[in-house]
């Protein structure tokens, strides 16, 4: 029997867009325009509101469930009653059928103690069992893979690299009127930065460093609560450091049109879109001397010891061949893989 495939729409219930939500969406966005009419479904719980409108995609709404009772019950019962195979692109599937799941990287997995051992144990549990019983993997770089390969006893052509892009920044129109919501990033020159009160975001260099160097703004993004940010860093916020809280994408371009450089210090990525997103608008980009950085963006940007707090912002190098990096690249090309892994698959099943 011919399996149809259906996407895990999940993510449609979300009110903010992370890394791993961009990347379903532009893979969406792009996998749309390549099928045939219905040939794939998206599934999504009955509160989902965030859809986009899709020409060739056939959107099913099922079932009240929620979060994971619906990924783990409603969402399988689906899949088995339409014997249908699942397309999850957000790290989470579901255990009973895992069908083509995207990894994006195994963090949990290598550095469990930067993690709330619930999280670390929920996802030991469904990546164990995505890796014995999903039809295929899929991930973001080849570091990635090779990470898992460490991890798991599996043959390494059930897993495919299947890459994040830049592409979305184009269409983006940048807001100034960020710079007057934060007037403080006109006072003085500027480095931007996007992360998490994570372990290995590693926002801890950014204070460090910001410390060492009154004479610049340092301005961080994301949801950081500030109190426990300094609690779980032990370390004070510098009165040259200030939190933005959420941007809009029109916010964040604005801001790399007009920052000294993108800070991206984290410790372990599977990609890391912020600095190709900032790459793409022109800014210069500093990113930790990681095996992964290294892959994706070769000699284009500045690299730094992530345990070193004394660095000269004079040394921070402009890309002389951006465009080599932006065209390894493309939403198109991820979406034409994914079809092909599918579409391989089905003919078989």
């Amino acid at each position: 029997m011919k399996h149809k495939f259906v996407i895990n729409g999940k993510i449609f219930t979300k009110k903010y867009i992370s890394g791993v939500q961009r990347y379903t969406l532009e893979i969406l966005s792009a996998l749309d325009k390549l099928i045939d009419k219905d040939e794939i479904e998206i599934c999504t719980p009955m509160s989902a509101t965030n859809i986009p409108k899709y020409k060739n995609f056939k959107i099913v709404k099922y079932s009240k469930l929620r979060e994971i009772p619906w990924e783990q019950i409603a969402f399988p019962h689906y899949l088995k009653k339409n014997h249908a195979i699942s397309i999850n692109l957000g790290n989470v599937s579901p255990w009973i059928e895992p069908g083509i799941v995207c990894i994006h990287d195994v963090n949990c997995i290598k550095n469990p103690k930067n993690f709330q051992m619930q999280m670390v144990i929920w996802y030991r549990f469904l990546f164990k069992r995505a890796m014995k019983k999903g039809r295929k993997i899929i991930t973001v770089s080849d570091f990635s893979k090779k990470e898992m390969l460490d991890c798991y006893n599996v043959n390494p052509d059930k897993i495919v690299v299947i890459n994040n892009s830049w592409e979305h920044f184009d269409r983006i129109k940048e807001n100034d009127e960020v710079f007057e919501k934060f007037p403080v990033l006109k006072e003085k020159p500027f480095f931007f930065s996007i992360g998490t009160i994570t372990k290995h975001k590693n926002l801890k260099w950014v204070l460090k460093v910001a410390k060492n160097n009154p004479e610049y703004i340092f301005a961080i993004s994301g949801f950081v609560n500030i109190e426990k940010f300094k609690k779980s860093l032990d370390l004070e916020k510098p009165d040259n450091v200030v939190f933005l809280g959420y941007l809009s994408d029109e916010e964040v371009k604005a801001i790399y049109k007009r920052t000294e450089a993108l800070l991206f210090p984290s410790l372990y990525e599977g990609f890391g879109l912020p600095p190709i997103e900032a790459l793409s608008s022109g800014a210069k980009v500093v990113v930790a001397d990681i095996e992964c950085m290294h892959e994706i963006f070769e000699n284009e940007v500045t690299y730094i010891n992530p345990y070193e707090y004394n660095f000269n912002f004079e040394d921070i190098v402009v890309a002389k061949n951006r465009e080599k990096i932006l065209n390894k690249y493309s939403w198109k090309k991820s979406a034409e893989k994914l079809l092909l892994v599918s579409r391989s698959i089905g003919k078989f099943s």
